[in-house]
């Protein structure tokens, strides 16, 4: 019985190897240009893949190079419904998202990121609470002087029936809430002394 020869396995070297020159890649040799001479790229290298590139965008995170996982997942669960189509990763970190039409990437274009929303939405909201905040410190020294005769008024009529006791709730609340303004003065020009 003849022996069964194993197969010898063979490297990855010596797959790749170029053994004979002819094996080897060639390249073409160009002809210099004279000195001063501008070179003319050729109209169809110019628009090659054109159409790709303009229903593609390029995005950059400055300082940070996020993993392609989550670039991906990200691009795909806030854009894939707007037509995403691929997204690739650069070695050097910029992403290029490309989508099915110029169309769906100009609708993602118009609404903004989602950060972009946000701080939007923020902005919005800081204006509405600025709004607020001066209508409702506004005039506060008046409101103090307004809080301050009521509750001198409530205290003449005290010391004219001192044993009525509604009176003497009434000036207990009217002192608490013109001493509630008085801090909220304060707190007001403090802070506006430090800007």
């Amino acid at each position: 019985m003849a022996a069964v020869q194993k197969p010898q396995p063979v490297s990855w070297a010596e797959k790749v190897r170029v053994s004979h020159s002819d094996n080897r890649c060639s390249l073409e040799q160009l002809s210099h240009k004279p000195a001063g001479s501008v070179l003319t790229i050729p109209k169809d290298m110019v628009l090659a893949d054109v159409d790709t590139w303009k229903r593609s965008m390029i995005g950059f995170f400055v300082s940070y190079k996020m993993p392609y996982h989550a670039v991906l997942s990200i691009a795909n669960r806030v854009w894939k419904a707007h037509g995403l189509e691929k997204v690739t990763v650069l070695d050097n970190g910029f992403m290029v998202f490309r989508f099915i039409s110029e169309e769906s990437m100009g609708e993602v274009l118009a609404r903004g990121n989602a950060m972009f929303q946000f701080t939007s939405k923020l902005l919005k909201l800081k204006q509405h609470l600025r709004g607020k905040h001066r209508q409702s410190t506004s005039h506060i020294s008046y409101k103090v002087f307004k809080a301050q005769v009521r509750w001198s008024k409530t205290q003449v009529q005290l010391d004219i029936d001192p044993g009525n006791g509604r009176l003497r709730d009434k000036e207990r609340q009217q002192a608490v809430a013109y001493f509630s303004l008085c801090r909220e003065e304060e707190a007001f020009y403090k802070q506006r002394s430090r800007v």
